[in-house]
């Protein structure tokens, strides 16, 4: 308690040798020296006030006496001896006869702290670390552990070790941090023995070396330190750095736990949880992690937590799970926090919530938990709990991605293929699909398929779509049947079977398959390979669009429109058109904004303003004819302000496409500077390709250009 100041009755009888008048200790008993002490102390000695403070603070020689101590420590103190300010403070600190006083113990430790002593200092870096007794300010309060540090001071030595671990008050730095472990290390500090050994387990600072870590553990343990106790066990049980002997591991490991420390507690309930070394036994494991977790340590808090929200061991109770789960996730507990999100999304044990859960997402993300990065990814892209940002979402699944996550992989090859949230780029899909697909995961082996017959140009892609399509079909997957079909019916990559198409095509329809069962309908439809039948065929038609296959939809919109096949029935067609532009396909929704755009039937007069919301939404998916119309309702102000500007930026997306009506407004655009400088040689270009395609007012343009 005192540092280097601990006072003896051996040590102050042999100060009284160097006090002068005093007689030989040799010629007195300790009941007399201790009265010479007294005497001097009474008559003004300092010296004497402040070693006679520290005899009745620790009862050396005589019965311990606080108020006492008190008394001849504040002579001393205010006469400027700084270990009796150090030893005032104590009393202000505990409460040893004095009221306790934070503040006042604080400045006492203050002024022994600037003479330099090393006690005072420690304490004054505690003080100022904790906000105990003055505001709290961990940069100043590692400022006095390092002049403590520097003078040896074990403890601040251990305390500089853990600021920098974990970068409070000074900057993080694993290297600092076994430095100063060591130092207080061989200092026989038995917890910085602990935190020693656990860097050289880990690598932090310096050179991982197990079997050196296992022996400062060992010394740890020996004298008395439960964590140094519990990772001697942990190295015998996993045979990390010393011969593994599981028995001589538990024996130790259960003996820390009944110490009470909590990760040896935690890992006991695991090995009980897991039968590691024991036999397996839940409610047993669950004690252990209740023990743990009741002490505040996260990890047993989350498994408890989990344990109640699984029904592992304890009944289930989600509403005690998520209360075990919050304990450790305020602490910082990335996993806990993840879980808990989950939790708030799920409504499970707590109503849903779902900025809540983003949250608690956020922070575990931050702390580069993947299952937390994919979800915080989740919802950016499903716009759940924050505004949507596909951009946003690719940045989270990504990171999440780079750490291995299973399902961050396949979003984030899905986002490549369709061009969500980022430049569609198949290749790039394939990498971070090829990743994953020997799985086995059939969704996954599907795209990847896709991905090298639709975006792969080399020698072999389409051989290569072929094989993981091949490998997702033996799984029986519906969209593996359907690829390999359209594979078959085409020739692609395999020679041309549209026998083999139409069957594969009926397996996975029959398994609810839409786009197989809407495959159905054009080769009933057009008699390919089966007879023709109309109402087969619109039979498998209707399935598929009730499953909101998008193309089906669409087609059954537009038979009912046209009354080819079936009956004529606007109302009908309306509701498929709507169905499958409100899902967001981007045919059904041009279509729409054709009819409103033109008015008549069902769709009531013209209405531009509702058929400019509709090209718009085909035309940011992409949609070359909804691009084209977007730019024609710009270009001559129908149902929205005109501006040429955003007309010719419309245009070029269409024409970039092939759009031959794109090209050759794009043409008129530059010809006449409506929207952009004027420019012929770009009009030519553009008029020509649409020329090329057929359209006769962009070929007389072109000449009356090229004539002038």
């Amino acid at each position: 308690m005192r540092g280097r100041v601990i006072c003896s009755l051996l040590f102050f009888c042999l100060a009284l040798l160097f006090l002068g008048g005093y007689a030989s200790v040799a010629e007195e008993t300790p009941a007399e020296s201790f009265r010479q002490l007294l005497t001097a102390a009474e008559q003004g000695d300092m010296d004497a006030q402040h070693e006679l403070a520290w005899v009745y603070f620790e009862g050396k020689g005589v019965p311990v006496n606080d108020a006492e101590a008190v008394k001849w420590f504040r002579r001393s103190a205010e006469g400027g001896i700084a270990s009796a300010q150090y030893g005032l403070a104590l009393c202000f600190l505990y409460g040893r006869g004095i009221p306790q006083d934070e503040a006042e113990a604080t400045n006492w430790f203050r002024k022994a702290a600037e003479q330099g002593h090393s006690g005072g200092q420690h304490q004054l870096g505690v003080s100022y670390s904790h906000g105990r007794g003055i505001d709290r300010n961990e940069v100043e309060g590692m400022k006095w552990h390092r002049n403590a540090a520097e003078q040896g001071d074990v403890w601040s030595q251990h305390d500089l070790g853990k600021a920098y671990l974990e970068g409070k008050g000074v900057p993080q730095d694993d290297a600092e941090a076994a430095k100063w472990f060591r130092r207080a290390a061989e200092q026989d500090n038995p917890p910085a023995q602990h935190e020693f050994g656990l860097c050289l387990l880990l690598g932090r600072g310096i050179p991982q070396d197990e079997a050196e870590a296992t022996n400062w553990f060992r010394k740890s343990a020996e004298q008395g330190h439960w964590g140094g106790q519990y990772q001697l066990g942990a190295s015998y049980f996993f045979g990390r750095g010393i011969d593994k002997d599981e028995a001589e591991g538990m024996r130790r490991i259960r003996q820390a736990a009944d110490n009470n420390n909590a990760e040896a507690q935690w890992r006991l309930g695991r090995c009980f949880l897991l039968g590691q070394g024991v036999a397996k036994n839940e409610p047993e494991a669950i004690k252990w992690f209740r023990q743990a977790a009741e002490q505040g340590f996260p990890p047993a808090q989350h498994e408890l937590g989990f344990s109640y929200y699984m029904g592992r061991g304890i009944a289930q109770n989600r509403a005690e799970a998520v209360r075990w789960y919050r304990r450790a996730a305020e602490q910082g507990f990335a996993p806990s926090q993840c879980e808990l999100g989950l939790c708030y999304v799920r409504a499970h044990g707590v109503t849903r919530d779902d900025v809540e859960a983003l949250k608690w997402f956020r922070r575990a993300a931050e702390q580069g938990h993947p299952s937390a990065q994919f979800e915080l990814g989740w919802s950016y892209f499903d716009g759940r709990g924050l505004p949507q940002n596909e951009a946003e979402a690719v940045n989270w699944f990504r990171k999440s991605a780079e750490q291995g996550h299973f399902t961050a992989q396949h979003e984030l090859g899905k986002c490549y293929f369709e061009g969500k949230g980022i430049s569609e780029d198949k290749a790039e899909a394939a990498k971070w699909l090829r990743r994953i697909a020997d799985s086995g995961n059939a969704d996954v082996q599907v795209l990847l398929g896709r991905c090298y017959l639709e975006g792969i140009d080399t020698a072999d892609a389409k051989e290569e779509a072929i094989n993981w399509f091949r490998k997702a079909a033996e799984k029986n997957s519906s969209d593996a049947l359907t690829q390999l079909g359209k594979c078959y019916f085409h020739g692609w990559g395999i020679p041309e079977n549209k026998e083999e198409a139409v069957a594969l095509y009926r397996r996975a329809a029959n398994q609810g398959n839409s786009e197989s069962q809407y495959q159905l309908y054009v080769c009933y439809l057009d008699g390919i390979v089966v007879p023709q039948d109309e109402a087969e065929a619109f039979s498998w038609l209707r399935k598929s669009a009730e499953q909101g296959y998008g193309l089906a939809q669409v087609q059954l919109g537009r038979h009912f429109l046209t009354g080819e096949g079936m009956a004529k029935n606007d109302t009908e067609a309306v509701r498929w058109f709507r169905r499958a532009a409100v899902q967001g396909n981007p045919d059904a929704q041009y279509t729409l904004g054709i009819h409103f755009y033109r008015g008549g039937g069902l769709f009531g007069p013209e209405d531009q303003n509702e058929a400019v919301t509709w090209f718009r939404r085909a035309a940011e998916q992409k949609h070359a004819e909804g691009q084209f119309r977007l730019g024609w309702c710009y270009l001559f102000g129908h149902g929205i302000d005109r501006d040429d500007a955003e007309a010719v930026k419309w245009f070029r997306k269409a024409a970039e496409q092939g759009n031959a009506r794109g090209q050759h407004l794009l043409g008129e655009c530059y010809a006449s500077g409506w929207g952009i400088p004027e420019d012929k040689a770009e009009a030519v270009q553009w008029l020509r390709k649409a020329a090329e395609q057929g359209i006769v007012l962009a070929a007389d343009l072109l000449r009356e250009i090229e004539e002038m």
